[in-house]
């Protein structure tokens, strides 16, 4: 045998090669039987005629059908899988047993994907002996490799999810017209130790027209009606690489009742957070920075916000500030 099993954090997957030797007499037939609930994704021989899967005292057991007896060697190639709604913290690693097998030797290797560490449970594998992957021409550190030693081995794993260490740089920009100000709220988020598919938002809960838009967005709610907070699930995992997300909404303000006032969309579970506020007036609506922005905030030249963010130009710019956080409330008279 031959074979791989790779844990992700939302699905199992058991697949390789396995021959059989059949010697003295030919068979029409072998059983296998499978540990585990894991769903046959595929299973395929040259010599299979077809294959039928039996449920009884000895467990789960696979009969395949040859077009001819068959005598010698019967190469197998076979993929399991089975889907988890969480990562559970202790893994049995599935296996295919000849039944009636006199011997049974192979390899498997096991690996994860980022953010995901696995261990060997201590005192739970049997019939297996550890390789060092090095010698084997594995190049992923945390990938494991075991030699199988017996037809009924075990190997019990330990599962630990890495939380990922998550950055964000931002970039506000806000279009002040009489009555009405236009926010576009440029993310990007930076992803270390681990990836992600799930991020939160939290935006203004006076915003109107609000738009979220971002590569492979696969879902988009508000955990609760009304409490502007968003709940962003992608297609696949985020890792190692930028992920930008903007978010584009209207507030309305009463200039007589105090002014205009700049709040931002804040991401949930972020480790650090920095970015730009840039504000654009109009011929209409003179701003004045209230005194307590001109003391918090750090005035910068707009013409420096870096082009990473994907922005229009921002040379006509009012105002700009920086802030080494994602809190700030930027109030102009």
């Amino acid at each position: 045998e031959s074979a791989g099993f790779t844990v992700a954090d939302d699905r199992l997957v058991y697949s390789g090669n396995f021959t059989v030797s059949i010697a003295k007499a030919g068979m029409f037939s072998v059983d296998l039987m499978l540990s585990g609930d894991y769903d046959i994704d595929a299973l395929a021989s040259p010599g299979i005629s077809h294959w039928d899967e039996i449920t009884g005292e000895s467990g789960r057991v696979v009969r395949i059908h040859f077009r001819h007896k068959l005598m010698g060697d019967c190469p197998l190639s076979f993929a399991l899988s089975k889907p988890v709604a969480e990562l559970p913290p202790e893994i049995v690693v599935p296996h295919i047993q000849a039944m009636a097998a006199l011997k049974h030797t192979g390899r498997i290797t096991v690996s994860s994907d980022h953010g995901i560490r696995l261990t060997v449970k201590p005192g739970d594998r049997e019939g297996v002996s550890e390789i060092d992957t090095s010698e084997i021409g594995i190049r992923d550190e945390s990938a494991l490799a075991f030699k199988l030693l017996k037809p009924d081995w075990r190997l019990a794993l330990m599962a630990e999810v890495v939380k990922p260490r998550i950055n964000v740089e931002f970039l506000h920009v806000a279009r002040v017209s009489e009555g009405m100000v236009r926010h576009k709220h440029h993310l990007r988020y930076r992803l270390h130790n681990a990836g992600s598919k799930l991020f939160e938002i939290s935006v203004p809960t006076d915003a109107l027209g609000l738009q979220i838009t971002g590569p492979n967005i696969a879902r988009l709610e508000e955990t609760e009606e009304g409490s502007g907070t968003w709940r962003i699930e992608l297609a696949a995992k985020v890792f190692e690489r930028p992920f930008p997300l903007t978010v584009a909404y209207e507030t309305k303000y009463d200039h007589s009742a105090g002014g205009v006032a700049l709040s931002p969309v804040e991401p949930g579970n972020v480790d650090l957070q920095r970015g730009y506020i840039v504000v654009f007036g109009s011929e209409r609506v003179e701003l004045h920075p209230a005194d307590e922005t001109k003391a918090a905030m750090q005035s910068a030249d707009p013409r420096t916000v870096p082009a990473k963010f994907g922005q229009d130009d921002l040379a006509a710019a009012a105002f700009c500030f920086t802030s080494a956080g994602g809190q700030y409330n930027v109030r102009f008279k």
